[in-house]
């Protein structure tokens, strides 16, 4: 599907995504991807499940993504194409094959000395399997070759879309449906289909822009509320976008459009202060009974008990505060964990390193390390107990990739990711111009490409007397090769001599006696 049809079926989720309420806004889409409306849920809003769309199968990567400090979190799923594997053994024949996946097709042919059985010598691959009668050969006459195939070319309209998939080749008798964008109506019919001399039937829709127009709703947007794309007039296909200021969550579709009906897809959303709940700390008295997002609150504990945690908290976005300390007796043994350990990818965020106590029940959140990247996994750990829970988030080192080509030489890699060296090694008979080791770090090497130059021989003496043949003349670069001929007199020498891997001549000079 290309990014066209993408922003079409993405307007689609828009108003199922923004139930889940959170400070991330709706999760963005990815290609061959669709949310899981099923796994909504409003109870945990910082997470999203997405699912392979119809005829794709995941092949890799997890299939949730995390709302993490108002960011969600990159979709680690891969999803591929479904494949019909090799169909059934043609007795007598065999299949000539476009491919396997979803929409390709398998051509019948029968050996020499027999012939297809009906006339349908295709065979396409759906969600189901193979799809049609198995051709078969059956004994007598010449072998059958079916004709060339014939196809129609791949259909496209202007301000729409082909919806429900689509194929790399479509035969005779395949059907599509097209849909128009936001603010266009279709003229035409909406379902065409491949005919048999290769051309669709019936012709190609058109989407004309909507006359229609939609009214502002007689709503009152409060201060909080930013509005992008007012205008006095909505025409088919306008839309406006919503976003709250700090401390306030949109409750509602943050983009409403102006359909071809002259109404607006979904009402207009407001923006919402969240409030905590309330807050009780046990022997500890509250400086107030603040809980709206962004008020702070001073926790001070009764005599005999001591503070395990924060003196200050606040009410966050999200309607959470930012932490629950608890006072404890001071003759009651302290409760909580140490400052985590270290480990080799990943690390506390700077919010809690200066931190040497947390309380039981607190989480801490980490990082991966410079030239690492988040693979999979909760990057929190929790205090239960007096120790730290396992950390599930998997860091692995990125990767640099290819270091390029070197003329005349090559590189030895220790690996590609990040902290792996590469090596550049010349030919023989060059010489490295340039630092020979480079390191992978966050993603690109290091340095620059070094060079490999032909190393040089010492110039040559001049004799009036000798003439030098096969010679362009300084400088000499290995594999250069000089003929001498004298002319008056013999040649005491080699003939001819040439420049070595090690810079040096293969003989010395000869001379003209």
């Amino acid at each position: 599907m290309d990014n066209l049809a993408w922003c079409f079926v993405f307007l689609a989720y828009v108003h199922a995504s923004a139930q889940l309420p959170g400070n991330c806004g709706p999760p963005q889409s990815y290609p061959y991807t669709k949310l899981d409306e099923k796994r909504i849920n409003n109870n945990n809003p910082t997470k999203a499940y997405y699912k392979c769309d119809e005829d794709y199968v995941s092949s890799d990567g997890s299939r949730f993504v995390e709302c993490v400090h108002g960011t969600w979190t990159k979709l680690a799923l891969k999803c591929k194409k479904k494949s019909c594997g090799p169909p059934h053994p043609l007795l007598n024949g065999h299949f000539v094959y476009q491919g396997t996946l979803i929409g390709d097709q398998a051509q019948a042919v029968c050996n020499d000395g027999y012939k297809l059985k009906g006339f349908n010598a295709n065979i396409i691959c759906k969600s189901t399997g193979w799809s049609g009668d198995q051709p078969t050969c059956e004994e007598g006459g010449a072998a059958l070759v079916p004709s060339v195939m014939t196809t129609c070319q791949e259909p496209s309209i202007d301000k729409g879309v082909v919806t429900g998939g689509s194929v790399s080749v479509y035969s005779i008798g395949a059907s599509v449906t097209f849909t128009c964008y936001p603010g266009f109506s279709m003229s035409g019919s909406q379902q065409i289909s491949c005919g048999p001399q290769g051309k669709w039937l019936p012709q190609l829709p058109t989407c004309l822009r909507s006359k229609a127009s939609c009214k502002p709703r007689n709503q009152k947007i409060n201060e909080n509320t930013v509005v992008v794309g007012q205008k006095q007039e909505y025409k088919a296909g306008d839309s406006l976008s919503f976003f709250c200021t700090h401390f306030f969550t949109l409750i509602g579709s943050p983009t409403v459009t102006c359909d071809s009906n002259g109404t607006w897809t979904s009402p207009f959303p407001k923006c919402k202060r969240m409030q905590c709940p309330e807050l009780n700390i046990t022997h500890g008295k509250l400086s107030s009974k603040r809980k709206r997002a962004g008020e702070e609150i001073t926790i001070t504990c009764d005599e005999g008990y001591q503070l395990r945690g924060a003196a200050k908290v606040v009410c966050l976005k999200e309607g959470k505060w930012s932490e629950v300390p608890t006072c404890q007796s001071e003759n009651q043994p302290q409760l909580g964990c140490k400052q985590p350990a270290y480990i080799s990818s990943a690390t506390v965020s700077v919010h809690y390193r200066e931190q040497s106590f947390f309380p039981e029940g607190a989480k801490v959140r980490y990082m991966c390390h410079v030239g690492y990247e988040w693979k999979e996994g909760n990057p929190y750990r929790t205090c239960k107990g007096g120790t730290w829970t396992a950390l599930q988030m998997i860091c692995e080192p990125k990767s640099c990739g290819n270091a390029g080509e070197i003329l005349y030489g090559s590189y030895d890699y220790t690996g590609t990711q990040f902290g792996d060296t590469v090596k550049a090694v010349c030919d023989h008979g060059y010489q490295l111009v340039g630092r020979s080791t480079r390191r992978c770090l966050t993603g690109f090497w290091d340095g620059h490409p070094p060079v490999c130059e032909a190393v040089q021989c010492e110039d040559l003496r001049e004799d009036p007397n000798m003439a030098m043949t096969d010679s362009q003349g300084p400088p000499y670069v290995y594999q250069t090769m000089i003929r001498f001929r004298c002319r008056r007199g013999s040649l005491v020498g080699q003939e001819r001599i040439y420049c070595t891997e090690d810079g040096t001549w293969s003989h010395q000079q000869p001379k003209c006696n």
